[in-house]
């Protein structure tokens, strides 16, 4: 049955010779098209999914008491607070990217950094190709690169022990080496430094610099946090009205907090 179907399929190609091509390449170009947009979906929704934990961590955001505006900026003393007081919240970490320059000898590279919490490689597994995904930033004065930052700065990976100069102030001294972030991650940086050893005004309530990120409990309701921390910020900055709440890290790609976002593409 199969072979007459193929015969007169056959047939009808070499009597219809323009049509076939149309109907084939009209085929053709449809499913290439379906092709390529169900990877650049399947892509858009992998996004720091890859971590180990991304289905308990959070991003905190907050919220004006009138709910008109939204926002994750938050003060450098939020993450520790919450960690804390909250005993769902298992691990938190600050989190900013910004421009550095990071120098060795007379090789100097403007780079991207973040001061981070010790939590922060309890939340996110990047893999590590040296050091110890424990204690890397257990040290004020340690500095975890990634691996073309390494190759940049030292031409090699070999480079445990080295000094690099941040911004032509501070030294660090390199306790670990990761791979280079892939690119369906939100959380982008090219070295990370202790949250111990940020400038004092970031360690405060005053002022709004960093993204804070929290890691639940398993089976924890993070409705049921929201409740808990809702207010947080209003013991120290009432004037502000901040109401916070969380946003699942794995939505923060996709859903942004005013509604235009990715997703409805």
């Amino acid at each position: 049955m199969i072979t007459k179907y193929i015969k007169i399929s056959i047939r009808n190609l070499y009597r219809n010779p323009v049509y076939s091509i149309i109907n084939i390449l009209g085929l053709s170009v449809g499913l290439t098209c379906f092709i390529i947009i169900m990877l650049w979906v399947k892509y858009e929704f992998s996004y720091d999914r890859f971590h180990k934990n991304a289905n308990r961590i959070y991003r905190v955001a907050f919220s004006v008491e009138n709910g008109k505006y939204h926002g994750y900026w938050q003060a450098g003393n939020l993450a520790s607070y919450l960690r804390e007081n909250f005993p769902e919240i298992v691990s938190s970490t600050n989190f900013s990217s910004t421009q550095y320059k990071a120098a060795y000898d007379k090789n100097g590279f403007y780079c991207m950094g973040s001061y981070v919490d010790p939590d922060f490689f309890k939340m996110y597994t990047f893999p590590f190709l040296s050091g110890d995904r424990e204690s890397s930033l257990s040290q004020p004065n340690a500095i975890v690169i990634t691996k073309s930052l390494s190759l940049k700065l030292f031409g090699d990976t070999n480079c445990i022990g080295k000094t690099i100069k941040i911004n032509d102030q501070k030294n660090f001294t390199v306790t670990g080496i990761i791979e280079d972030i892939p690119m369906n991650s939100d959380i982008r940086f090219d070295f990370l430094m202790p949250f111990d050893n940020a400038y004092s005004w970031m360690k405060n309530w005053n002022s709004k610099w960093t993204n804070t990120y929290i890691m639940l409990q398993k089976n924890s309701n993070p409705e049921e946090i929201n409740k808990k921390i809702s207010g947080v910020m209003n013991l120290f900055q009432p004037s502000w009205g901040n109401m916070l709440y969380l946003v699942p890290m794995t939505k923060s790609h996709l859903f942004a907090l005013n509604g235009r976002s990715l997703i409805t593409y």
